[in-house]
């Protein structure tokens, strides 16, 4: 059998050996084993963590168990002889293995026949500790080694000269049994409810005041206090669920017995209570907090499972009942604790929130960046990379500094996750050259400040209907590597930021679980070259998609990052968030709107956009309809007159406009209307009238020819 192991003491990393076939490569003194990095050995424990291939630790407790290792230390050290009179007087389980120790010693080994999985650190040295002591180790050879029975997280040196001495392993029935008896914490009583001694003695006194004397605790001798004719101070003894008599005609009174069926009651209603505390349904699962704090979802087996043993609840009914106490704590949770759902609210408070959806519990667990408790900062001395490079990242454009649109961002971004009331705000778009930082300033800066990122371009270009694990996190990320693979999966990227946007309200998917409705106020950071390639991922620019997005444009120049440039930004994130939450936005920035501050375009990028828009081919096509329009009269008709026009043409136009219908140029012709071209709309009672201004198109396109000819030059 594999079991986990080091190469050395301070190494992190585990392999599996086999240890009694360990081939050594060197002879290590002891006094290096705790010292050496380099050292390539093997010290082998009986169990692996959480992470398999990581040591043991607090923070990778034991997972399973292969294997029970005992040490025995005697400056004598040990003959092989003695390892068979060793298993002659073992129990009926006998070791597997016995090897020598460098210290003279002997290393025991007892294999179990199949891995038992364990839970934490505490409760695996209970097992280890009474595996001990049903196997007699103490029997085997002089000197066990009883630290080692309380350290669980010990690799042992692998020794040499090791000897199968039986092919005994102790049987899974076995082992459970063992574990069960060494982490039984409750004894319950079968005689009736177990009641707290503080809440027994304050009813003794409420109801026989005097009658005790001294503490109230178990196995304290007494008088019956119940029974106004008794007199000796010593008939009576105090046990968990009643007292044991020896006088009198009862040999055991129950706290029922004593005090009656209503004070039992009222303690089980109590205890009842305690045990649906944090806990909620939702008309399916039951949801209670894990040890580490993360929410779990119970099915209804797994519910009584836990009140009966964690809450200590009857499972059955008692006399003259018809429901048992885990019946009772089920009808309260479904008729009193339920919720609409429960799903990841990010950077709102723990537990209930009341949202449009009704009443749903929060099972998020993020936390933005606790800022550093520094009042006063200075950015160029306490942050000085961060604002360095901020500062040579975004230029001053259209006599408006975009440094100060992206904090203004940033700052209502991170404040609202840092008060727990996040709001919406504008899709980031950061565009331009490659290697500026684009991507780290997304993934690292903005994503540490407020406790994370995810990759949603899989959702967003269409690739992926499952969105579940996106809701956990507060910043979407997309790079410019996506393909948009034409211009209706445009259409429908573009679509979806406007909703992402202007929404509060979003429906999870996930596979095997129903749709949940979830308040979502993150933000999504689309980072993209200013290639005409990657430009395609630029949003239209309608008047509907204007006011919910902040176009910056990064600066041409080039940085150079040193190599520990994510940790430099990450150490003084603290020092920047304090900043951050004590720098005001400027009067210009703020808006009415419900972002909190205007929305930005650089003026380049408005025309980047109308380039990368699938109305642009529409725009081309008017200036090559208007390219010889001589009058100043605007044009006036339907977009059934202007597509019957346009296939009239002679040459390729014609051509090109048969491929639509006139339905979809009256469509082309309200976005570019939208996004700010010369072209108006009116309704008649024969239909929309459309007025397009014609020399403006014949001009735009005699620019067009104009910078042909240069070019050709």
């Amino acid at each position: 059998m594999q079991l986990p192991a080091l190469k050395n003491l301070l190494g992190q990393q585990c392999h599996f050996v086999v240890p009694w076939e360990y081939k050594r490569t060197c002879d290590p003194p002891k006094d290096s084993w705790k010292k050496s990095s380099s050292l390539d050995h093997c010290f082998f424990s009986g169990y692996h963590g959480v992470c398999s291939e990581m040591r043991i630790s607090k923070e990778n407790p034991p997972a399973f168990m292969y294997a029970l290792v005992l040490d025995f230390d005697t400056n004598r050290g040990f003959r092989d002889q003695q390892f068979l009179e060793a298993v002659e007087v073992a129990g009926d389980i006998k070791p597997a293995y016995i090897g020598h120790t460098k210290n003279n010693g002997a290393r025991v080994v007892f294999l179990l026949e199949e891995p038992m999985p364990l839970i934490n650190i505490p409760l695996t040295r209970l097992i280890q500790k009474h595996f001990s002591k049903k196997l007699k180790a103490d029997r085997l050879f002089p000197g066990l080694c009883q630290s080692s029975l309380d350290n669980v997280t010990e690799y042992f040196e692998v020794g040499d000269r090791w000897e199968q001495v039986s092919n005994s392993r102790i049987p899974r029935k076995i082992a459970m049994q063992w574990a069960i008896e060494a982490t039984r914490s409750y004894n319950w009583k079968k005689h009736d409810v177990v009641i707290p001694f503080d809440k027994v003695h304050e009813e003794v006194e409420k109801r026989w005041p005097g009658r005790w004397t001294g503490s109230f605790e178990k196995n304290k001798r007494g008088v019956r206090f119940w029974d106004d004719e008794a007199k000796n101070d010593t008939s009576a003894v105090v046990c968990e669920s009643g007292m044991r008599c020896f006088s009198g005609p009862h040999g055991f009174m129950s706290w029922r017995d004593i005090f009656g069926n209503k004070f039992v009651a009222q303690y089980v209603a109590d205890k009842i209570g305690g045990s649906t505390t944090d806990v909620w349904f939702d008309s399916k699962e039951y949801w209670l907090k894990r040890v580490d704090g993360s929410w779990g979802a119970f099915n209804r087996m797994d519910m009584c499972l836990h009140l009966k043993v964690a809450c200590g609840l009857a499972g059955t009914a008692g006399k003259g009942e018809n429901q048992s106490d885990v019946e009772t704590a089920l009808h309260h949770l479904q008729h009193h604790q339920p919720v609409e759902c429960a799903a990841p609210l990010v950077h709102r408070p723990e537990g209930i929130v009341h949202t449009q959806a009704g009443r749903v519990l929060n099972t998020s667990k993020l936390r933005a960046l606790t800022p550093s408790e520094s009042p006063l900062v200075v950015p160029e001395e306490h942050f000085p990379f961060i604002a360095e490079f901020l500062g040579e990242l975004f230029t001053k454009q259209d006599t408006v500094d975009q440094l100060s649109v992206f904090l203004a961002w940033l700052k209502r971004f991170y404040e609202g996750a840092h008060k727990l009331r996040l709001t919406n705000g504008h899709v980031l778009y950061l565009v331009g050259p490659t290697g500026r930082g684009k991507t780290l300033l997304s993934t690292v800066l903005i994503s540490g400040l407020v406790g994370g990122h995810v990759d949603a371009s899989p959702y967003l270009t269409g690739m992926d209907d499952w969105n579940s694990h996106l809701f956990e996190s507060a910043v979407w990320s997309i790079d410019d590597v996506v393909a948009l693979k034409d211009s209706r999966a445009h259409e429908r990227f573009s679509a979806l930021l406007k909703k992402i946007a202007a929404n509060t309200c979003f429906t999870i998917s996930e596979k095997y679980r129903k749709a949940r409705q979830v308040e979502w106020n993150g933000r999504v950071v689309v980072t993209c070259n200013d290639d005409p390639e990657s430009s395609r991922i630029l949003p239209d620019l309608d008047m509907s998609n204007r006011d919910k997005v902040i176009l910056l444009k990064v600066a041409p120049h080039t940085l150079r990052f040193p190599e520990d440039t994510a940790l430099r930004i990450r150490l003084e994130l603290p020092l920047f968030a304090r900043w951050l939450l004590n720098w005001k936005i400027p009067e210009e920035l703020l808006g009415e709107s419900r972002y909190g501050i205007k929305e930005y375009a650089e003026s380049s990028l408005i025309d980047l956009t109308r380039f990368a828009s699938r109305g642009y081919g529409y725009f081309e096509m008017l200036q090559v309809f208007f390219k010889d329009w001589t009058s100043d009269n605007p044009w006036e008709g339907t977009s059934t007159d202007l597509y019957t026009e346009m296939i009239a043409e002679d040459g390729g136009l014609a051509d090109i406009a048969r491929r639509y219908t006139h339905i979809e140029f009256g469509r082309q012709l309200g976005k570019l209307m939208s996004s700010g071209y010369p072209i108006s709309c009116c309704r008649t009672r024969h239909g929309r009238v459309w007025r397009i201004n014609s020399r403006f198109f014949s001009r735009s396109a005699d620019k067009l020819r104009e910078e042909k000819g240069k070019n050709n030059e």
